[in-house]
This record gives C-alpha cells, structure tokens and sequence, in this order.
C-alpha cells in the first residue's frame, strides 16, 4: 500500500465521523419543534419561483419568553411602550433566531439536494427567510421540522386614500378629539411608509412648511454625538442626496432607486405627513384651489420602497415587502 493510499484509509473514517457530529448537530438544533404541514398557502397564484418561509420560532417583535436563557423581547411581554431592537436581550434572541433559521436553511438543502438561493432573512417583524425554489420544492421545504408555514409570492395591487377629511383629522389637529384637548400635528412623531418610494424634492417633504413655515426638527439622534442622524440611502451625518430633517430616512428593496416611479408612494406619504400646501387645479370647466395637508404634517419620515410599477398599476410582493417591513421595525 502506498503512502497516499495509507493515509487516506486513515482520514476517511476520521472526516464521515466529522460529517455525523455536524449533521447530528444540526439535527438536535431542529429537533425542538414541530414538523411542518406540507402545504403551500397561495399554490398556483403566487409567480412559482419565489416562496416565503416563515420559522416556528416567532420573530424578535412577538417573542414572549418561554425559551431557556433567553428572557422576552416583545414590548407587550415587557411592559415596555415599544421595541428595544438593541437591548441585550434582543442581541441574544436575534443571535438565536440566526442559528435556527441557518438550520433549517441547511435542512432544506439537504432535502432538495442542493443549495438553496436565499435572498432575503427575515427576523423583526418575521422569522423566517425568502428563497428561490420550484413549488414542488416548497412543498418538501413546508414539511420540515420548525416550519410554520409556507407561502406562494402573491402580489398585492396598489390602492388609492381620500385623504385625512374622511378620517377627521382636524379633530386631532386642534385637540376637539384627543382626550387632553391637547391638539397634535404629529410633532415628533417618525412615520414609516412602504410603498413606490418618494419624491423627495416635492414641496410636501420640504424641511420648512411651505404655507406654515413650521421648522421641522430630525428626533433621531446619534446617542454620542446628540447631531441627527438619518437612514437608508442618505448620508448618516448630513442626509445628503436624499434627506432633510423632515425625510429623514429613505430605504430602496426594489433595486432601482428610491425614487418615486409611479406616483402612488408619493401621494400615500404625503397623505400621512405631508406639509400644508396650497394647491390649485385647472379644467377645462372650471379651477379649483383649496389648502391641503397630511394627517400629521409636522411628523416626520422614512419611506420604504418596496412596490414596484409592473405592470403599469403597480404591484407589492411579499418577497419584497417582508424585507421592507422586517427593516422598518429593526
């Protein structure tokens, strides 16, 4: 027997003794939960080549205790007003929920034979991760240990508001319909929007209210320095090319960029907090002016674009908005 052969005959044993502590490993981490339905929600409507996988182990925002050594992370279960993504507590949680979904990501490629293509991991708001497979693969995936479901990629259609009037707005602008009588334009307040992104240079977004010249203040702060901070795809120091101290954050999951395409997102955003605007219309009839606001116009904004406009009315896949919405609450 020649030296190579003597020395493969002894790392053969030694390296398939390896590979059963590690696939017996991975087998422990999965053993704790339950094996999975089968079923795939949505077959057939989805576009078949893009799934969403959705863990047993809830995400960081739900997660209510009942793990060893991991105390709750849920605001509700802390008696907390909202989530401390950053507390020691979330770090150890978020740690775990990426040991367990790399488990089951190495348990599907088992089953399926090959490695999967994830492209998106969700942990915030979801748990779980989105892939790319055949949907007679996501039914072996929707079989595993630890999967609470899997769902088919099924668009959702844009729609449309008719604005703060209908909801009676001014009600809380002026305090009639607040419980302390004190009135509210959403100072201080950071609202979140996913959608086709924005038109940032719009009027609506500006930093000083265009009719009101109200001054709008970034209440993100970097906790060493105490200057503003902003989000996504602008500077973290100076906001710059996309954000002020009103837009203080825009993120783009679409891979184009953040930009308004369509339309949509620009009109839901300033529905929620754009600026008092006063705004004209001409017909062929008759022109029509009026002084038009968002729910809470001095709030401020991160816009998450996570729609796109295909076909021409635009559509929102939840491949594109768990990611979206999963960041939004980080």
């Amino acid at each position: 027997m020649s030296r190579m052969e003597s020395a493969g005959s002894v790392w053969r044993p030694l390296i398939f003794a390896l590979l059963l502590v590690v696939a017996g490993s991975g087998q422990a981490q999965m053993a704790r939960w339950d094996a999975g339905s089968g079923v795939v929600a949505g077959a057939g409507r989805g576009d078949g080549q893009i799934f969403i996988v959705h863990h047993q182990a809830p995400p960081l925002a739900l997660y209510d205790g009942g793990i060893d050594g991991l105390a709750a992370t849920a605001a509700f279960a802390r008696g907390e007003p909202r989530l401390d993504s950053d507390s020691q507590a979330s770090a150890a949680y978020l740690s775990f929920l990426a040991a367990e979904h790399a488990a089951l990501i190495a348990a599907a490629e088992a089953r399926l034979g090959r490695p999967l293509q994830v492209l998106h991991r969700l942990r915030y708001a979801s748990s779980g991760f989105v892939a790319r497979m055949s949907l007679d693969e996501a039914r072996q995936v929707a079989a595993l240990n630890g999967v609470r479901r899997v769902s088919a990629n099924v668009p959702m259609q844009l729609e449309t508001d008719n604005g703060p009037a209908w909801i009676e707005a001014d009600h809380i602008h002026d305090g009639s319909g607040t419980l302390d009588g004190v009135g509210t334009l959403g100072e201080g307040i950071v609202i979140g929007v996913i959608d086709t992104g924005v038109n940032f240079d719009h009027p609506a977004f500006a930093e000083v209210g265009p009719v009101d010249g109200y001054v709008h203040v970034n209440p993100r702060t970097d906790p060493i320095t105490g200057q503003p901070r902003y989000f996504g795809q602008c500077d973290p120091v100076t906001g710059a090319p996309f954000c002020n101290d009103k837009l203080i954050g825009v993120w783009d999951f679409t891979g184009t960029t953040p930009h308004d395409d369509n339309g949509h997102g620009s009109h839901t955003a300033s529905t929620a907090a754009g600026n008092v605007l006063d705004a004209s219309l001409s017909a062929p009839t008759i022109d029509f002016a009026r002084r038009i606001s968002g729910v809470a116009p001095h709030a401020n904004l991160i816009t998450y674009k996570g729609c796109i406009t295909t076909p021409a009315a635009g559509n929102c896949a939840p491949s594109g908005l768990l990611p979206v919405i999963d960041q939004a609450v980080a």
